[in-house]
């Protein structure tokens, strides 16, 4: 009994070891960068993942609400989009890795819109992008509805795919 412990944890170590593994690099050409952008004092986690040349955008919006857009890495399409764009992955306020204390008054779909418009500004002004997408999916998709139906937000974009609103 002893050793059938012993040889769990040597097998569990194994297993594990991989996730112990240094960054991999995205490649020549290619950016996968982190940033934490501050509104309201909540910084929302960012990552800006595919074609460093590229000024084309698409800015992914996860459900929840509690999800996390890390979640479409997952997917074979949306990290096949980062081939030949730049996709930009974020964290709603209270959700994934965000940073700061949320108050349940600012959890509201005024506030979440403006996060996203934050965002949106981003794209532009630090990922240097000049055509934005906005993917909106689930709670996502409800939110970018609302995000579009003030006209100045939707003069900011390119288009946008609502998902399952």
């Amino acid at each position: 009994m002893k050793n059938l412990k012993y040889i769990l944890v040597f097998i569990l170590s194994i297993a594990l070891f991989p996730a112990c593994s240094k960054y991999k690099d995205p490649g020549p050409g290619m950016i996968d960068k982190m940033y934490h952008v501050k509104t309201d004092g909540i910084a929302l986690p960012v990552r800006v993942a595919g074609l460093e040349s590229s000024d084309v955008a698409l800015i992914m919006t996860h459900g929840g609400p509690g999800g996390s857009s890390e979640t479409f890495r997952f997917t074979e399409g949306i990290r096949g989009m980062e081939q030949n764009n730049k996709v930009i992955y974020w964290d709603q306020r209270g959700s994934g890795v965000t940073q700061g204390n949320v108050a349940a008054d600012e959890m509201t779909i005024e506030q979440f819109s403006e996060d996203l418009d934050v965002i949106v500004d981003f794209s532009k002004s630090i990922a240097k992008t000049t055509t934005v997408f906005l993917h909106g999916v689930s709670w996502g998709g409800g939110l970018a509805t609302y995000y579009l139906l003030d006209t100045a937000h939707q003069n900011k974009l390119n288009g946008a795919i609502i998902e399952c609103p």
